[in-house]
């Protein structure tokens, strides 16, 4: 009885043993899932705590989340730990927060198409592909993230947001006061949008737009939360748009010149780390625009008027505007509009929109005009006119349209035209024969 006692006790202690050790075993397995490699750590560390989400939990409005391209996969990661940074100067701690961490995924850029061999060998001696293939695919532009800070400094006037923006100067003060005076200006909850020219229609589309989108889902239904603009915009249609989004001008600050002041928010948004070039954030912010909105059939060709009147810098005018108007009205007669964005006084982003939607092909001479294509659909035929001088280079060489039409599934025409005399503002003449010859080209296809 006792020799049973002894052994249903070595048996019982064996078992509390094997007990305690498939218990480590497995506590020892589910750290090692649970901690994040190097890969996934934030630039300040911080390491993600939640599983990844599906492309359906990106956004809480309908219209973008039910219709981002779905060939676009993308991979989203979720809340991260606080963390908490120490200022030497200051008492007090501000802590950060990445609220969500984007994985983009690389994508593929479409080839250029040419009417002539001038063009051809003139845009493949630029920088235009050199620059633009390498850095899609960098795996350091593939990921945005949306950062708050709490009791964030903005210093105004001198902080550009860009991509590679450091987050070390919205941490704390750049300048004290000796004269004991409060120049502190507060906000509730502020997203600054400071790039430069932000203030143009065309460099708050390519610059502002896409960090506004991949920031929406956060931003957007916080009712506390100020866009920062650098200054009132020039162009009308960028309020319009903001007001679209849900920023009406209520929810708009300009903050861009307050250089003698100190501005604190009790939570800041960062929407810096934003890829400012991938298709992901550009076609939501189409659907976001209304561009995919209704059934409208893409059979308009339209012509980006350019001249004296509407050219902001007198510069890149198209001379025989007139007769390239005649001959496109008369090959296409009412499928033919020849645009020009002050005839619309009012709704300018509706008007523009219900137009360009529509649109099968667009002509136009290098420019902000051409901007208008972001309210084109997939498949339109963009035809940019790049003014060259005598010594076949470009007057104004930019390579914004070609990466646009990448970005957004459009067929970018790039046909290269020498400018008209010696004043160097690259005005030109569109030769009626060779525009007639791309036209067939773009029909065959």
């Amino acid at each position: 009885m006792v020799y049973l006692s002894f052994r249903y006790r070595r048996c019982l202690k064996k078992i509390s043993i094997c007990i305690i050790a498939i218990t480590a075993l497995l506590y020892l397995i589910l750290l090692i899932i649970d901690m994040p490699d190097n890969d996934e750590r934030t630039p300040n560390g911080l390491v993600r705590i939640r599983p990844n989400l599906s492309l359906n939990n990106y956004s809480a409005n309908d219209q973008i989340r039910n219709q981002i391209n779905p060939a676009i996969k993308v991979t989203y990661h979720g809340e991260f730990r606080n963390k908490f940074i120490s200022s030497s100067e200051e008492s007090r701690e501000i802590q950060t927060k990445i609220v969500e961490t984007i994985n983009y995924i690389p994508f593929i850029s479409d080839k250029v198409k040419f009417i002539d061999s001038l063009s051809k060998e003139i845009f493949e001696h630029g920088t235009c592909v050199e620059d633009f293939i390498p850095s899609i695919n960098d795996p350091t532009h593939l990921w945005g993230k949306v950062v708050t800070i709490e009791n964030g400094y903005y210093p105004a006037g001198s902080y550009d947001c860009g991509y590679n923006s450091d987050l070390k100067p919205l941490l704390k003060p750049s300048f004290k006061y000796t004269d004991g005076e409060d120049r502190t200006i507060w906000y509730d909850h502020l997203a600054p949008l400071i790039i430069p020219d932000g203030w143009s229609f065309q460099h708050f589309m390519d610059g502002s737009l896409p960090k506004l989108i991949q920031a929406l889902p956060y931003i957007v239904n916080d009712s506390r939360v100020v866009i920062g603009l650098d200054r009132s915009p020039r162009d009308k249609i960028v309020l319009e748009i903001l007001d679209h989004l849900g920023f009406p001008l209520n929810r708009i600050a300009y903050i861009g010149r307050k250089r003698t002041v100190e501005l604190r928010a009790k939570l800041l948004y960062f929407l810096c780390w934003t890829p400012p070039l991938h298709p992901v954030l550009w076609k939501a912010a189409q659907t976001a625009l209304g561009v995919y909105k209704g059934n409208d059939k893409q059979d308009l060709v339209i012509l980006l008027q350019r001249n004296r009147g509407n050219s902001a810098n007198g510069g890149r005018l198209l001379l025989n505007e007139n007769e390239v108007v005649s001959f496109l009205k008369q090959r296409y007669e009412s499928k033919f509009i020849p645009f020009d964005s002050r005839t619309i006084n009012s709704n300018i982003l509706n008007g523009t929109v219900s137009v360009f939607r529509r649109a099968r092909i667009i002509i136009g001479v290098h420019g902000g005009a051409l901007y208008n294509q972001m309210f084109a659909r997939s498949g339109t035929h963009i035809v940019e006119l790049v003014p060259i001088n005598n010594r076949n280079k470009y007057v104004l060489p930019r390579c914004m349209i070609f990466i646009m039409s990448n970005l957004l599934d459009q067929t970018y025409w790039h046909l290269t035209l020498r400018e008209s005399g010696h004043s160097g503002k690259g005005n030109i003449n569109l030769d009626i024969d060779t525009l007639s010859k791309m036209l067939n080209e773009i029909e065959k296809s």
